[in-house]
């Protein structure tokens, strides 16, 4: 799990980990694969670091009994001064994973926030969306419960598509969408389908926006696509703003928008075919990210959708393929120092490849490619080492001259018989 607190961005806080709908934003998305020639979407695996998920433990007694009475405070009937006072400490408090499933228990604490996002007061309103972020951060009680309470998604929704509200508030609401959506189907298609949600996240990644604003409301689109491909993909203008995104100022909305893009067209024929066929510069920006040298997850998830976009249609492949800069872009990244754009890379290629002798010449012809794909099959990361050699395996597949030249490189590399016999069999 891979964290922004309050404390640095003053919105919330961000969870990205390892897991099924997991998404790649500094902290998110794809690290397994999935079926034949496929790369997986659901590696929206952390951004920047990856832990294995934690149980909060218990706060002491007092921390409770202090939230209890802060919660206490919020009621409509006490002063601005004293919600605004107890808000404030209550965000404070929900920083802190070990406060954040307790909070979420105390009675009547999701029901006060919920009715501050629905204030008129605007601090009021901004620090509440924030509490309620953090406190869906990793906790999948206060996730399950949240989507549960009467009027939650909606008031949260509405604070994203309001125009009185000011740039710090949708960014904390659309960061609480995130954690909604990150890593919890149910949510995921409960807030697709409420109304002006997708179309308010989208008028959110606009240039005209803040920066952090516009990389809340990137990241809520990631977090929201597994089980919003349809919804997102046919909203107007959404796959051309997500590819104006690839190459975007900030690099948390580039490797956002490429992670969107990723799972958008993972196992979708049809988002696959707008995408690669339609929409004027996507695979173009996705492999001008594949050499972003400030984002490596940028650099995944560009390698990682493109593989997506080729794990079906061989129309597709061959199209994609035959685009400047793609297949000699993802032979560069074989060598990559982080494993991740490494793994990713060479299942892009096994998709490419995979029952299309156009891109397994292609592919033969680049200058380093098969010695580069040899060279991982020694690598230190299992990933890796299991996409090259399906990899290999695809380019020699029905293809004598690769076949003849990987016979080469492997015995010139003394690799075992075994590999050698996996790779070669026809």
């Amino acid at each position: 799990m891979c964290s922004l607190t309050d404390a640095t961005g003053d919105w919330g806080v961000f969870a990205w980990g390892q897991g099924r709908n997991a998404i790649s934003g500094t902290c998110n998305f794809s690290t397994a694969t999935c079926g034949g020639a496929a790369c997986n979407s659901n590696g929206l695996k952390a951004r920047e670091c990856v832990a294995p998920p934690r149980e909060p433990t218990r706060c002491s007694y007092v921390q409770v009994m202090l939230m209890a009475e802060h919660v206490s405070h919020l009621h409509s009937t006490a002063s601005r001064a004293v919600r605004l006072h107890a808000v404030q400490e209550l965000r404070k408090h929900s920083r802190e994973v070990t406060n954040r499933a307790t909070m979420g228990s105390l009675p009547s604490a999701m029901q006060q926030l919920v009715a501050l996002l629905q204030d008129g007061d605007e601090q009021l309103r901004e620090h509440a969306a924030g509490t309620l972020c953090n406190l869906c951060c990793s906790c999948e009680a206060n996730k399950a419960k949240f989507g549960q309470e009467p009027g939650a998604i909606t008031a949260l929704c509405e604070l994203l598509a309001s125009a009185a509200a000011s740039p710090a508030t949708k960014a904390a609401a659309a960061a609480a969408v995130s954690n909604l959506a990150h890593d919890h189907a149910d949510n995921q298609a409960l807030l697709g389908r409420m109304p002006g949600v997708l179309p308010a996240l989208l008028r959110l990644l606009q240039e005209q926006q803040p920066a952090r604003l516009r990389i809340a409301a990137a990241r809520a689109l990631e977090c929201l696509a597994p089980h919003n491909q349809d919804s997102l993909a046919s909203q107007p203008g959404a796959l051309t703003l997500l590819t104006q995104c690839l190459a975007a100022a900030e690099a948390a909305v580039r490797s956002s928008a490429a992670a969107t893009l990723q799972r958008l067209v993972w196992l979708h024929a049809a988002n696959a075919a707008e995408l690669a066929l339609h929409t004027a510069g996507a695979v173009a920006g996705l492999a001008a990210l594949l050499r972003d040298k400030e984002s490596a997850k940028a650099r995944e998830h560009a390698a990682a959708a493109l593989g997506n976009l080729c794990c079906r249609d061989e129309g597709i492949k061959a199209a994609v393929g035959s685009q400047a800069g793609v297949l000699t872009g993802l032979v560069q990244q074989l060598g990559d120092r982080h494993a991740p754009v490494r793994a990713a890379a060479a299942a892009a290629l096994k998709s490419l490849a995979a029952h299309c002798v156009e891109n397994q010449t292609r592919i033969g012809a680049i200058v380093g490619a098969l010695k580069g794909l040899q060279v991982l099959l020694h690598d230190a990361d299992l990933r890796v080492r299991r996409e090259a050699l399906d990899c290999l395996r695809c380019l020699a597949a029905a293809h004598t001259c690769n076949w003849f030249m990987l016979r080469k490189e492997l015995a010139a590399a003394a690799t075992d018989m075994h590999t050698v016999t996996y790779i070669l069999s026809q």
